[in-house]
């Protein structure tokens, strides 16, 4: 949008919000083990209030709207980065430094340590 003229600007909007099916994004994570790349990936659909947004000018609010659209599809980065960390693939280290949104990888990390059992503990019961 910074290329584009200020009148201009409406009219790209209003189109790419029109148009727009989904924006995929990924990363390529390094795995604890055993070496090599895993994939993240985030996927937004366009939903009516994304496409809302995207003519609102707001289109950075798409990260707080996207975490409530799991109905239409939609998975963001947190999601998939949790799910690496919690079946071991990736290092929570690498999980905080990729996530949007770090308070809440910390608070997440926080409650899955208290309730996580360990080894030791498990063996003996």
């Amino acid at each position: 949008m910074g290329l584009v003229p200020g009148s201009g600007k409406e009219q790209v909007r209003l189109q790419l919000s029109n148009n727009l099916q989904a924006i995929l994004c990924q990363q390529l994570i390094p795995r604890a083990k055993p070496a090599g790349p895993v994939c993240a990936l985030e996927i937004m659909r366009a939903s009516p209030a994304i496409r809302n947004l995207i003519r609102e000018a707001k289109a950075h609010q798409d990260y707080v709207h996207d975490s409530n659209q799991r109905e239409h599809g939609n998975a963001d980065d947190g999601s998939c980065l949790r799910d690496l960390y919690v079946r071991g693939v990736i290092a929570f280290e690498e999980a905080m430094t990729r996530a949007m949104n770090r308070r809440n990888w910390k608070r997440y990390q926080d409650r899955h340590d208290a309730t996580a059992v360990s080894p030791a503990i498990a063996a003996e019961r």
